[in-house]
């Protein structure tokens, strides 16, 4: 099962292939060559010749997403972009930004539409770069690689030259830049170096139709950035494409900029949906039945996030719970055994929890409290099971939207940036810590219904979170007084997810319930259970629900997701 990480960048992506190529002639020789790739990046031997490998003129080395997989689910945002190159070749220029989260498939998307671009076989030109976290080459990383893949490290000067002919201080300064040599990033002089940027793309557009992707805009400078935004407001009258990709979080001026040029749009890419997401596995799996069986579990737990899927199917294989099969279809090592119950695999939680270790101590305590309610919280519930003023609470959700991307705003309720941010997160918490988060938001949830009207009128949704919350914490004589008007209110609402897992809680509590309360609770657990077990094909019937929130997420907080 492929794996990439969706934060390298095209060049360490692409020299870790290289690493675990099987052909000779792809691989690295030595330990030391290897060094010399990695001091000299960009720059070097070994990534000028994936370039020119990938096409001469036309860089599609940057590109590195390598279609490991089949191209699904994004009909529309390819229209968007194929209309764009049919207008951007008649005249009218077009600027397009790509955005969506790590993983979500904005390479992959830019790769299969550059694909039908060559495949067309129309003249043009097409550059592709990243931008790189390091900052190298003057901040203008992006750019850069996209032009030394075009014009090569030796040939850039003679052929910056001819193409910019009565522009001999431009030519000069890009050619300085691509070769590395320090002369063009002179952080004095970047207004220069921004202009020869934009009038090579414009002069490559005279000569012929250009197509420029820069990806990974996130790690861009401001000078890139601005480099961006000046190509795309010089781009008008010209054939010629721009396009950028970025994840959430660029500077919300740059953004209005782009989104005040009538030529420019902005592409938000979302998870993959249930079809998209069964359409994926059954190439992946080789098995449409399969794929029928897990595609739903796996996008509700991935948010129809490729990457995520993916690392969750490497998870799987790697646990032995998949298995494939000679003829190359892959099936269960149990048929029983349910996608639900397994594990995030180690690699999405350990890159989440670092993201979460970089947080300060209150926005800790918000987002590990948060994690206890569920995907969906209501953010003043938080607040105040942590004591904490709205105001302070507020402030720590806007750090981690804004600045860590872990969490979403909403109206009423916040969100998790992703179901598996949520897993992590909770799962992480230690016991002791998370039995006394659940204690504190059981406590202020009896209160306020208790306000409201008393302990006999407390049924319904409410009741449900009460129990939850006390069984969670290790309080099942707190629950017990809610426990069966929880357990109606569940099944008269079909939710008979959310009702076995809350009866399986409460069962954890041996010496909690007599006798003939167990066995009247297996019962009923027995029965939820029976109506789920079977349905057509023999799959998992899909259960009803009372909120998509509950659908979503039924492992943590029920209920309290929608309050």
């Amino acid at each position: 099962m492929p794996s990439l990480d969706p934060e390298l960048t095209p060049f360490f992506r692409d020299v870790v292939r290289t690493l675990l190529s099987p052909e000779p002639k792809a691989a690295i020789g030595s330990a030391a060559e290897l060094e010399q790739v990695f001091r000299e990046g960009e720059r070097s031997e070994f990534w000028r010749m994936r370039a020119e490998g990938h096409g001469g003129r036309h860089s599609r080395a940057a590109l590195a997403s390598a279609r490991d997989t089949v191209f699904c689910g994004r009909d529309a945002e390819m229209a968007e972009l194929r209309a764009a190159w049919s207008a951007a070749r008649a005249g009218e220029a077009r600027v397009i930004v790509v955005t969506g989260d790590a993983g979500i498939g904005k390479s992959r998307l830019l790769e299969e539409f550059t694909h039908t671009v060559e495949e067309s076989g129309e003249e043009s030109h097409l550059l592709a770069g990243s931008s790189a976290p390091s900052g190298e080459t003057g901040g203008f990383s992006g750019f850069v690689a996209a032009y030394r893949a075009h014009f090569g490290n030796e040939n850039a000067a003679r052929a910056l030259a001819e193409l910019l002919q009565g522009a001999e201080i431009a030519a000069e300064t890009l050619a300085a830049l691509i070769a590395g040599d320090g002369k063009g990033s002179d952080a004095s002089e970047p207004d220069q170096l921004q202009a020869a940027l934009v009038e090579t793309a414009l002069a490559l557009a005279r000569r012929q139709p250009t197509l420029l992707i820069l990806e990974d805009l996130h790690f861009a400078a401001q000078q890139e950035l601005n480099a961006f935004l000046a190509l795309a407001r010089a781009a008008p009258g010209s054939r010629f494409l721009l396009v950028g990709s970025t994840r959430p979080g660029l500077p919300e001026s740059w953004q209005a900029e782009i989104e005040r040029l009538s030529h420019a749009i902005f592409i938000g890419l979302s998870g993959l949906t249930e079809e998209g997401s069964r359409h994926l596995l059954a190439e992946l799996l080789h098995s449409e039945t399969l794929a029928e069986e897990v595609g739903d579990e796996l996008t509700r737990r991935s948010d129809g996030n490729p990457f995520v899927m993916l690392e969750i199917l490497r998870a799987l294989e790697g646990r032995g719970q998949l298995i494939r099969r000679p003829d190359g279809h892959w099936v269960k090592h149990d048929r029983h055994a349910q996608v639900r119950d397994m594990a995030l695999p180690e690699t999405l939680v350990n890159l989440i929890r670092g993201r979460a270790a970089q947080l300060s101590p209150r926005e800790r305590d918000v987002i590990e409290a948060a994690s206890c309610l569920g995907f969906r919280f209501d953010p003043l519930l938080v607040a105040a099971s942590l004591g904490i003023t709205p105001v302070a609470l507020f402030q720590s959700l806007a750090a981690l939207e804004h600045s860590h991307r872990l969490v979403r705003s909403g109206e009423p309720a916040y969100v998790f940036e992703h179901h598996q941010v949520q897993e992590a997160i909770y799962s992480g918490l230690p016991g002791a810590l998370r039995q006394n988060y659940h204690f504190a938001i059981a406590e202020v949830l009896e209160g306020r219904a208790l306000d409201d009207a008393g302990s006999a009128a407390i049924q319904g949704a409410a009741a449900v979170d009460l129990c939850w919350h006390f069984l969670r914490c290790g309080a099942p004589d707190r629950a017990r007084p809610y426990l069966d008007s929880a357990l109606r209110h569940l099944r008269v609402t079909y939710d008979s997810r959310v009702l076995v897992a809350l009866i399986g809680e409460a069962l954890k509590h041996e010496d909690a319930f007599a006798d003939g309360q167990r066995v009247d609770l297996l019962l009923r657990q027995a029965e939820q259970l029976g109506t789920a077990a079977v349905g057509k094909s023999g799959h998992a019937m899909k259960l009803p629900s009372s909120s998509p929130s509950r659908r979503e997420n039924p492992d943590h907080g029920p209920a309290s997701e929608r309050s």
